[in-house]
């Protein structure tokens, strides 16, 4: 036989209609192994961007959201039956993937019936197409499983199924009544997870109820656990099954779907691999997350976390010389003074170094210490004493971004709303010990940036002790108000962030390019409020919460930065906190997951309006010990019947449909 015509419908939808690097690679890859390919755009699409699109597909039709994928696809089906007549393979496909990352000629030729070596999974086995022929595959099945997704699911349980993200259809099967049919009578799908249970769901098992058509993957889904394993397991997907797409997903799903599972580091470990075989373009994947995630998820889904060294260092400090580099230091307080100097020193033969004072008293004392200095460069700027350490970036140095590829950038620090110096002290030393603590470490620093063009800013990470422990959960109404309206003046292309990866305290180092839109504004001291300020909320502080929201906008990312020897003092105190918190909680808890635990605790408070939110808590802890001692008695009955089950084989019916029911029961209690 010769090789299938194929007829490809690709499915796209973004937010703001800019189609992504990551799509026309895609498609371009897609033409080399289909005849036609039908886009519908589920939005609208830039010009320019559409005019691209145009030059490599067939054809490209509008609409809106409305039934996610599902309904674009049924909108295309009704629209090129005349057209497919003369197809032999049919391909849906959506922009939820990156890829491919192996040839889909590889993928075609393993899976296609016309060859005499496919294999494919059907019916849970892993048969040879010269015994048994499929009629649509995917790339990857999902396992049945027992759960619920929503009310209007099928079965109690989540019934095996191809994942439509790819999904290959023979004619036998794309001509059929039963497949027209499907289509034809979809029900309303109003959520994603109706796109799931009434599309996703329903289609493979309409398709194979009775024997009517078989279905298969190219990955064989019996490796892994019973879970949907393409976001959690997605680096084996792709090193050991060779899956050609990498679900969008792994870049920003909900952290505890990881590390539920494994240890989280799935999307860090498919960039490094990616990047270091080259063998796909990695910056499409940056760019597209950039535009469309929070940088905090990003941060921790891709563990965006340098701890680098301040005792070795495999560049040298001539070596970076060669870069631009400055240092802007703030110093308002006399008695600083050598403090920052001190570490301003760390450098004095890698930067130009400019010193911004707001008072004359203050400069005369940086002066005198800095006679026969040894920096290479040092430079003095008064200031207006009117906007604290922020007008001094912000407006009197503004120009050294234009200037220096790279910039350093810290301050005095006293705080005098905190009556406890030593508290302050240690915000100070947490802050400038994860930026400047050494010479070889600002060396470092500077090579991350050499070697990573993605990376525009690093900050220390945030405070976690003392009064400091919670500030990051609870972003003020004022700050997150004017967060929202410096977006709009700022022209910021990003979603917002409640939990910005931003340099609390104001310490930093930043790739000038990074900082660019914080000056699409032409900020002048009539900006900035008059003093007393209060502790919070006010412009400098949305400012200061604001930067990586700028550097993301740039098409930068941000990253914690730590010094080895602040990482052991930070993690040491992470540690203590989940221990001691876990500790507690599962004395009150008899479940040892924290997932469920946090979904309990959510569901106290959800659902209710803010004056009934403190009663809705009362009665749910006045009733919790009742909960408690029956969950305890579902766990140990639980154990019974599983431990029955696994010496008996699961032979024994009565025993079999037990767990099941006790399984039920005890899912219930997450809300």
């Amino acid at each position: 036989m010769g090789v299938a015509k194929r007829f490809a419908i690709y499915c796209f939808y973004d937010l703001k209609g800019v189609v992504g690097e990551y799509v026309y690679y895609y498609l371009e890859a897609l033409k080399k192994v289909t005849d036609y390919i039908y886009v519908v755009s589920n939005c609208k699409i830039r010009e320019n961007d559409l005019l691209r699109l145009e030059q490599i597909v067939d054809r490209v039709d509008f609409r809106t959201n409305y039934g996610y994928d599902a309904y674009a696809y049924k909108y295309a089906l009704d629209r090129c039956q005349n057209e497919l007549a003369s197809y032999d393979e049919l391909i849906l496909s959506n922009n939820s993937f990156y890829g491919p990352v192996y040839s889909l000629d590889a993928v075609f030729t393993k899976m296609s019936p016309h060859s005499s070596e496919s294999e494919v999974i059907t019916d849970n086995l892993l048969c040879s197409n010269k015994d048994s022929k499929y009629d649509f595959w995917g790339i990857t099945i999902h396992p049945r499983i027992e759960a619920k997704i929503n009310e209007k699911q099928h079965y109690s349980y989540v019934n095996e199924h191809v994942q439509s993200y790819f999904i290959v259809f023979q004619k036998n099967v794309f001509s059929s009544e039963l497949f027209l049919g499907f289509f034809k009578n979809l029900p309303k799908i109003e959520s994603f997870l109706d796109a799931v249970v009434l599309f996703e769901l329903e289609l493979t098992r309409v398709l194979s109820e009775n024997g009517s058509f078989k279905y298969g993957a190219y990955v064989d889904y019996t490796l892994f656990p019973k879970c949907n394993y393409v976001i959690p397991y997605a680096y084996e997907l792709y090193k050991n099954e060779k899956s050609p797409f990498v679900k969008r997903k792994v870049f920003y799903e909900e952290y505890h779907e990881f590390i539920a599972i494994g240890r989280g580091n799935q999307g860090c470990r498919l960039l490094d691999d990616l990047t270091r075989n080259q063998i796909y373009p990695v910056d499409y994947i940056w760019a597209d997350m950039l535009r469309t995630q929070p940088m905090s998820v990003l941060r921790q889904n891709m563990h965006l976390n340098l701890i680098l060294s301040e005792n070795e260092s495999s560049a040298s400090v001539k070596q970076t010389g060669m870069t631009k580099v400055a240092l802007i230091v703030y110093i308002y307080y006399k008695d600083l003074v050598a403090t920052c100097l001190s570490y301003a020193k760390n450098l004095a033969n890698i930067a130009d170094i400019y010193v911004v004072c707001s008072s004359d008293e203050t400069m005369d004392a940086v002066r005198k210490q800095c006679s026969g200095s040894i920096f290479r460069s040092i430079n003095f700027i008064k200031k207006v004493n009117k906007g604290r350490d922020v007008s001094s970036y912000l407006i009197d140095a503004r120009f050294v971004f234009d200037k220096y590829e790279y910039v350093c950038y810290f301050h005095d620090k006293k705080s005098p709303q905190l009556s406890n110096k030593y508290i302050v002290d240690d915000f100070f030393y947490h802050c400038i010990d994860s930026i400047l603590p050494s010479e070889i470490f600002a060396v470092n620093v500077i090579q991350q940036f050499e070697e990573n063009p993605r990376l525009g800013m690093l900050v220390p990470p945030p405070l976690n002790w003392g009064p400091f422990y919670c500030s990051e959960y609870n972003l003020n109404h004022d700050n997150k108000r004017l967060m929202l309206e410096l977006i709009q003046t700022l022209n910021l292309n990003v979603p917002f962030d409640e939990f910005p990866v931003a340099p609390y305290g104001d310490f930093f180092w930043v790739r000038s390019k990074a900082i660019k839109p914080l000056f699409n504004k032409n900020w002048v001291y009539e900006d900035l409020p008059d003093e007393p300020l209060p502790v919070d909320g006010t412009i400098l502080h949305a400012i200061e919460r604001i930067l990586p929201f700028c550097a993301q906008s740039a098409g930068y990312y941000v990253s914690w930065l730590n010094s080895h020897k602040t990482e052991i003092i930070y993690e040491n105190n992470c540690y203590y906190y989940v221990r001691m918190f876990n500790e507690s909680m599962f004395k009150i808890f008899p479940m040892c997951d924290l997932v469920v635990m946090r979904k309990i605790l959510n569901s106290m408070v959800n659902n209710s309006s803010k004056s009934k939110k403190e009663d809705n808590l009362n009665n749910v802890l006045l009733n919790h010990a009742d909960i408690v001692h029956k969950y305890k008695i579902l766990r140990n009955k639980l154990f019974k019947y599983t431990l029955i089950n696994r010496l008996t084989l699961n032979l024994i019916p009565k025993f079999y449909r037990r767990e099941n029911e006790i399984r039920k029961e005890i899912s219930k209690f997450v809300i």
